[in-house]
C-alpha cells in the first residue's frame, strides 16, 4: 500500500499535461532517474535500459523499456514515464521499479513410466550482489530416480552485454538388466550420470 501511494505521489508531483498526453514523443532525453531500487545497482537498472541520455523519446522506445527491465525478473512492477527537463524539448525519465525480494520458487510432483513417481523442487535468487546475477539449485527424488542441479548466470559479464550461464547436473538411477514381471530376475543396476554447460551470449539487434 504504502509503495502504490509513493508511486501515485511521484507521478503526480512530475505530471505534465502536454509532456504525458504525448509520451513526450520527439523529447530528447536530459537524464534518467533510476527510484525504487534498495539492493539493485542503479549500474544495472542502465544497463538494461535499450534508451539512454540524449536519445529522443517515443512511445516504442517507452514500451520497450518497460519489457526490457521486467525481462530481467528482478522486478515486480516497472514503471517508466518522462518529466520535463531543464530546458525546452528535453525530459527526465522517471524509473521506478518495485523489486522482488526474493526470486523463484517452484515445487512439481512428476510421473513417468521409467522413473514412477517423483518430487521436484527447485529454487533461484535472482539479484546476487544487486547486479542481477542468478543463483538456482534443482533437486528431484523419486522412485527409482534422484538428480541434483547447480546453475548460474551472469547477463553482464562484459560492458558489452556479454552474458554467461553455466550449469552443472548429477543424476542416480537405478535401472532393470532385464524385462520381467518378477523383480528378482530384473537384475537393477545403478546409472550414475554428471554433466554440465557453460555459454555465452550476446543480444542481437
Amino acid at each position: 500500500m504504502c509503495r502504490t501511494i509513493l508511486l501515485l505521489t511521484l507521478l503526480l508531483a512530475y505530471a505534465n499535461p502536454s509532456l504525458f498526453a504525448q509520451d513526450a514523443t520527439g523529447y530528447v532525453v536530459e537524464r534518467i532517474e533510476v527510484r525504487g531500487n534498495h539492493k539493485t545497482k542503479a549500474d544495472i537498472i542502465l544497463r538494461s535500459l535499450p534508451i539512454h541520455k540524449g536519445d529522443r523519446l517515443t512511445p516504442g522506445r517507452l514500451d520497450a523499456s518497460r519489457e526490457s527491465l521486467y525481462r530481467t525478473r528482478l522486478f515486480r512492477t516497472v514503471h517508466v514515464a518522462p518529466k520535463p527537463g531543464t530546458e525546452q524539448g528535453k525530459a527526465v525519465l522517471v524509473v521506478y521499479v518495485d523489486e522482488k525480494r526474493f526470486g523463484d520458487v517452484g515445487v512439481s510432483f512428476e510421473y513417468t513410466e521409467l522413473d514412477g513417481f517423483g518430487l521436484a523442487a527447485d529454487a533461484y535468487h535472482v539479484n546476487l550482489g544487486g547486479e542481477g546475477k542468478t543463483v538456482g539449485v534443482e533437486y528431484s527424488h523419486g522412485e527409482r530416480l534422484q538428480r541434483f542441479g547447480f546453475s548460474y548466470a551472469d547477463p553482464w559479464l562484459t560492458s558489452g552485454c556479454t552474458s554467461l550461464h553455466v550449469k552443472a547436473l548429477f543424476s542416480r538411477a537405478d535401472r532393470d538388466m532385464y524385462r520381467s514381471s518378477d523383480p528378482k530376475k530384473r537384475g537393477l543396476y545403478d546409472v550414475d550420470r554428471i554433466g554440465g554447460a557453460v555459454g555465452l551470449g550476446k543480444p542481437v539487434g
